[in-house]
């Protein structure tokens, strides 16, 4: 039943998927940047000491 539901799905069009993978890498960026932030305030808060 699944294939028969995913085959009769409409697909989005080019540009929503461009949008939709636009926004993900975004919120993956995102989630890198504060993870190196993190890490860097982390780094200098051991060296301050």
């Amino acid at each position: 039943m699944k294939k028969v539901m995913k085959i009769i799905k409409p697909k989005p069009d080019p540009k929503q998927r461009l949008r939709d993978w636009q926004r993900k890498l975004r919120q993956e960026c995102r989630n890198i940047e504060r993870q190196i932030r993190g890490s860097v305030s982390h780094l200098f808060l051991l060296l301050s000491d």
